[in-house]
């Protein structure tokens, strides 16, 4: 961790946390300290995950970036002074100020940006003292009774923090509706201690904090968005979760709402899991997966169990009337799932689990020669139905990779285990080679997959520059990426191809280098570049679109015209 002169700086906190996705259901964080020469080393990270690591000095901007966990690397953090951000959160209605209301910002560049909160005092005033320098991506404010507010993408004024500048943001938060009622069960009883949150299914998040039914079975909640639809998440233990749309979505109005909710016994699963050879295997992870859509699995993702010492596990509150899967994990074994099945409000079921040695896939990676990759690293993950049509970029084919990872030998040749029937997408990566992905690979029921054969092309890169029309001044921090021009028609003769992304940002001489693309014709865009109009403002922007570029293209560049400025001869 340096200074701008180059400088170590000592008791830095390096801070990695895991960016939670299909595979990565933990929390897990990792935290060091630099020593006096700034050095750090964060040494406990799991292989194959999405970290966000980030820099914090006092009397430092803190500086962030999005890492992908694998081997040995090494991450240099700039931290310098900041610019400020202060203002106040005001009621919208009334002009009064709102204390104690969360303020949250991300602003800075994509290598230097990092999440900062505060809270307001009673005038409601706020103030960050030490922003990352650049456009404010996000910016918000949530407090009881409000519904959460915020802007993003440079926000309605095009918000820039500059270093040694204060930037003034006021937010006005429009009052929120009030919802109250009461949760019974099936009998009328009152249901005491259940959680009620509400959730804006738009904004994929809940809308107000948990209420807890009072022993009458009354609770209240405050700061809904007026005239939008919610789904509302109700748990108490015993009793089911709502899972259909027709009980899980509520309509809210203005002002004030009254909804009274009943609760479903929940049924009871339970059971042991057990090796190929019937011994029990503790620490299995056991979960509900419902069938019927991404917004039904999403709730029972929380009835969970983890086996016991003699492989037993129980879960509670499992909906009736709807068909799911019952699936246990665990690192030494494939996984395990029960036929599909509904259950009667009230069952007790008993399900048996065996987990399974699992498939096979042996393969070999080798370059266009025909010679022995080594040291190749492959990923996989399995695709369920509502996710093929996600997998088919990098990008989101990447989450739902999971952790593991396995190299080649001196041979090319690696083993991949342990693995349950159905489709896989696998990722190769090796130096000096343009990314190799699948997302059709199969496994069978019965017996090992097919072996496979991967064969990795020879990297070229396309390298340039990206400039200010004007002044002929190189533009830094510039974001720039490439496309083939043939990729609809290459994923249309093979559907089981995964579209490349590579994307890179300018140095400070306004210079990018795009590696490991295989060979063919490109389309090179300058996606977003401070202060400029780019393709992320609009995308027909001819100053930051070049098409027909071959891989392997130098002294490439872009002449972006300024915000503000007139359309350029």
């Amino acid at each position: 961790v340096r200074d701008e002169g180059g400088g170590g700086i000592a008791g830095a906190r390096v801070i990695a946390v895991v960016i939670r996705g299909k595979n990565t259901r933990g929390l897990d964080r990792v935290e060091t300290t630099s020593a006096p020469d700034g050095a750090y080393r964060l040494d406990a990270l799991i292989p194959g995950v999405e970290y966000f690591i980030e820099a914090w000095a006092e009397g430092h901007a803190p500086g962030g970036r999005l890492v992908h966990s694998a081997g040995r690397q090494t991450i240099d953090f700039e931290l310098g002074p900041g610019g400020g951000i202060e203002g106040r959160i005001l009621d919208k209605s009334t002009g009064l100020p709102i204390p104690e209301a969360r303020v949250m910002v991300i602003a800075g560049l994509v290598n230097r940006l990092s999440p900062l909160t505060t809270v307001t005092d009673p005038a409601g005033r706020f103030r960050f003292p030490a922003v990352s320098p650049g456009p404010v991506l996000v910016f918000g404010a949530e407090a009881d009774g409000y519904p959460a507010s915020s802007f993003t993408l440079g926000g309605p004024d095009g918000h820039v923090v500059t270093k040694g500048e204060v930037r003034a943001i006021d937010l006005e938060l429009e009052p929120g509706v009030r919802v109250a009622g009461r949760i019974v069960d099936s009998r009328g009883r009152a249901v005491a201690y259940a959680t009620v949150t509400f959730a804006d299914p738009k904004r994929r998040s809940e809308s107000t904090r948990p209420a807890i039914s009072a022993s009458d079975g009354a609770y209240q909640v405050e700061g809904l968005r007026p005239d939008t639809t919610h789904e509302v998440r109700i748990r108490a233990a015993g009793f089911a979760p709502y899972v259909q749309d027709e009980e899980a979505r509520v309509e809210i109005g203005q002002g004030f709402v009254e909804l009274d909710f009943t609760l479903e016994a929940g049924a009871t699963l339970s059971g042991v899991t057990v090796d190929p050879d019937g011994a029990p295997v503790p620490g299995a992870r056991v979960a509900i997966e419902a069938r019927g859509g991404r917004r039904v699995a999403e709730r029972v993702q929380d009835l969970v169990a983890v086996s016991g010492p003699a492989g037993a596990w129980s879960i509670v509150g499992v909906p009736p009337r709807t068909e799911l899967v019952v699936r246990a994990e665990h690192d030494a074994w494939a996984p395990a799932e029960s036929p599909p099945m509904s259950v009667a409000a009230g069952e007790n079921r008993e399900v048996g689990l065996a987990l399974g040695r699992g498939a096979r896939i042996e393969g070999r990676v080798l370059d266009v020669r025909g010679d022995p990759v080594a040291d190749a690293r492959i990923r996989w993950g399995p695709v369920g139905e509502d996710e093929e049509r996600r997998t088919r970029d990098a990008f989101r084919a990447d989450q739902v990779l999971g952790p593991r990872v396995v190299r080649t030998d001196r041979d090319g040749r690696f083993v991949i285990d342990r693995l349950a029937a159905g489709r896989l997408v696998v990722k190769v990566e090796a130096e000096g080679h343009p990314v190799w992905y699948r997302r059709d690979l199969l496994v069978p029921k019965a017996g090992d997959a097919m072996p496979l054969r991967v064969e990795l092309e020879d990297a070229l890169e396309i390298e340039g520059r990206v400039l200010d029309r004007t002044t002929g001044r190189p533009v830094a921090e510039a974001w720039v990426y490439a496309r083939r021009e043939d990729e609809a028609e290459e994923t249309e003769r093979d559907p089981g191809r995964v579209k490349p992304l590579v994307s890179v940002q300018t140095d400070a001489d306004g210079r990018f280098v795009l590696p490991d693309l295989p060979a063919g014709r490109y389309e090179v865009v300058t996606w977003f570049a401070i202060g400029y109009r780019t393709a992320a403002q609009d995308r027909d922007q001819e100053s930051a679109r070049q098409v027909g570029l071959e891989a392997g293209a130098k002294g490439v560049e872009f002449r972006l015209v300024r915000e503000g400025d007139g359309e350029a001869d």
